[in-house]
C-alpha cells in the first residue's frame, strides 16, 4: 500500500482485502461497527483501540497511523482460524461430523437421507493466532 493513504483509506482497504464487513472488524477489535465507520470516514483519526485494530488487520500500529512499514502477512508461526456464529446452539457430538457448506441462494443441496440441518451460519469471523 502507498504511504500517502490516510488512516481512513488504509483501514478500509485492509478491511475489504480481508473480506470483512465493518461489523466483522468491529467484533474482532471489540468495538461497534459505527466506530469502524467513523475511522473510515475520517471522523476518528486517533482511535483508542488502534493496537487492537492493527492486530486484527495484520499490520503494525505504525503502519496504520503513518503508513510506515509494509503490511505484515501471516507468518509461519501464525495459524488461521475461523469462528462461526450459528442461529442455533450446536453441541459437540463424537458420533457426528459437522461441515460448513456454501450453497448459492435458491439452489438445492442434496444430502444423504440420514443428514440433518442442525443450524444455519449467521456470521463468519476470520483471524490468525500467533
Amino acid at each position: 500500500m502507498k504511504k500517502d493513504l490516510s488512516l481512513a483509506q488504509r483501514v478500509k482497504t485492509l478491511r475489504l482485502s480481508k473480506g470483512l464487513s465493518q461489523t466483522d472488524l468491529g467484533n474482532l477489535v471489540g468495538t461497534v461497527w459505527q466506530n469502524i465507520q467513523n475511522i473510515e470516514l475520517g471522523k476518528t483519526r486517533q482511535p483508542r483501540f488502534i493496537a487492537e485494530l492493527a492486530k486484527s488487520l495484520g499490520v503494525s500500529v505504525d503502519y496504520l497511523i503513518n503508513g510506515d512499514n509494509e503490511v505484515k502477512g501471516a507468518t509461519n508461526n501464525s495459524t488461521p482460524f475461523s469462528m462461526v456464529a450459528l442461529d442455533a446452539p450446536l453441541l459437540p457430538n463424537s458420533d457426528l461430523e459437522f461441515y460448513v457448506v456454501a450453497v448459492p441462494k435458491n439452489s438445492k443441496l442434496y444430502l444423504p437421507d440420514d443428514a440433518t440441518q442442525v443450524a444455519r451460519v449467521k456470521q463468519i469471523f476470520i483471524s490468525h493466532i500467533s
